[in-house]
């Protein structure tokens, strides 16, 4: 079965496609393999509009939600007649724009309606909706994906928009929305015509802020216990103008974020095995994979944990989460569950995702 899988992380850099085959679920494993990956850029007009769509008023959002839905489509079609490419199944994360599991509602624009009919594919959506419905977060969902597709490891960080990690050991799988990531280096480099801290180099350059650092770690996500799952609204109301009151250089708010986040992923990691101590291997996927400073500080982090990191191939790095979309909506279709309680904080596992035949 051919499963495409496409999201719209909080980056705001345009739409990660990957279409993977899959195999052998009846048998008690996958078999599955990356057909294609590659990411569809955002004009400037739909990015400034997914990145303000917590302000739009509800007319407007459904209009956002009808064109990055067509939008969607048409990235999808022209793949598929550019490639010559059979897709069985669509699963779409689409955009978040709201998540407050707390009250019992999420939101992830894209139609599945719109997908299915402009594309002629069944089409998977809403795939968060079910495990909040049961008292879950509703995230992180990466798990599901680590479990399945890439074993072997005891940590697995996903450095997107929002950094999270998971870790896996004999007994349970347990996993958290650790802290924010690319979506405040990506905004800090924005306001100097660049997409992104290539290799962390001006990140590199930076002096931190430890009371910038403490004023973060006093936020009150910090205190709550696990499960948790970060919001993108509370990243830019919250998070980002603490750091703007502080008048930091470019450089000096990249190098506070990077080490803020190592060392709060190193914490998490810490939290999640109960600070036992031994050998641990960990996986680094998402954009940040690419940034070097950050890797090395969070290397320097958690050794004292006995965690050595590892980088994967790039597509790997790239594509996780479109994979994981693609793996979810191949559950979903097997009618398989694809989402774990020890991870969400759900009463038990769901099978998420509303499906929309063509």
């Amino acid at each position: 079965m051919n499963v495409l899988g496409i999201i719209s992380g909080s980056s705001l850099d345009g739409l990660d496609i990957s279409l993977c085959s899959f195999d052998g679920l009846e048998l008690g494993h996958i078999d599955w393999d990356m057909k294609m990956g590659t990411t569809i850029a955002f004009d400037e007009s739909l990015s400034k509009r997914l990145g303000s769509a917590t302000s739009l008023s509800a007319k407007e959002l459904l209009i956002l939600e009808v064109d990055f839905s067509k939008f969607c489509a048409s990235a999808i079609n022209d793949l598929v007649q550019s490639d010559d490419l059979k897709v069985d199944y669509i699963c779409s994360h689409g955009h978040t724009v709201f998540h407050f599991p707390e009250d019992g509602y999420t939101l992830q624009i894209g139609k599945g309606s719109i997908i299915a009919e402009l594309t002629g594919v069944p089409c998977i959506v809403d795939v968060r909706a079910n495990d909040i419905a049961q008292g879950g977060q509703g995230a992180p969902v990466a798990p599901i994906v680590e479990q399945y597709l890439y074993p072997g490891y005891d940590y697995y960080f996903n450095l997107g928009g929002i950094a999270n990690v998971s870790f896996h050991n004999e007994e349970v799988i347990t996993s958290i929305d650790s802290c924010p990531c690319n979506q405040v280096l990506n905004y800090v480099v924005r306001e100097l015509g660049k997409a992104y801290d290539d290799k962390g180099e001006l990140s590199r350059t930076g002096e931190v802020s430890h009371a910038l650092m403490a004023d973060w770690k006093n936020l009150n996500y910090f205190t709550l216990p696990f499960p948790k799952s970060m919001d993108n609204s509370w990243v830019q109301e919250v998070f980002i103008p603490v750091m703007q009151r502080y008048g930091l250089s470019h450089a000096d708010r990249l190098a506070t974020t990077v080490e803020f986040a190592a060392l709060q992923l190193a914490d998490d990691c810490s939290t999640l095995s109960g600070t036992k101590s031994g050998t641990y291997k960990g996986l680094i996927t998402g954009g940040g994979g690419f940034n070097d400073y950050l890797v090395e500080r969070m290397q320097e982090h958690v050794s004292a944990l006995g965690l050595t990191l590892e980088l994967p191939d790039q597509k790997t790095i790239n594509f996780k989460e479109a994979i994981l979309m693609a793996l979810m909506g191949y559950l979903r279709i097997n009618e398989k569950v694809n989402t774990i309680p020890t991870v969400t904080g759900a009463q038990k596992s769901t099978m998420g995702g509303a499906i929309y035949l063509a």
